[in-house]
């Protein structure tokens, strides 16, 4: 199984790096603008800002095992990797499983 598990790996990293050289003349990033203007965020703002970030998993992992509770007892602390997946997933991907276009 482990062998198993290794190959699988190997092969998502190799789908990934094909992905991104196939695409990388499409992507335009400034990566001098991007420095330029991380020079002038507050550290605290940001640790702030990603410390209500972490706070909203957590509450939303708290709320799922409340809800699955009734048919299977779930400690959030189980629930935080999902949540992080599924929410990245949306990020990276947006909502497939709407049906009308942006506007």
């Amino acid at each position: 199984m482990k062998k198993r598990s290794g190959a699988l790996w190997a092969v998502l990293i190799v789908v990934l790096a094909v992905i991104v050289f196939v695409y990388r003349d499409r992507i335009h990033f400034d990566w001098a603008n991007f420095w330029e203007q991380l020079r002038y965020i507050s550290a605290g703002h940001a640790i702030a800002g990603i410390a209500l970030i972490y706070a909203t998993y957590w509450l939303r992992a708290f709320r799922w095992s409340v809800l699955v509770q009734p048919t299977k007892e779930v400690k959030a602390t189980a629930l935080i990797g999902p949540q992080f997946i599924g929410f990245t997933a949306v990020a990276l991907f947006g909502r497939l499983a709407t049906l009308r276009g942006r506007t």
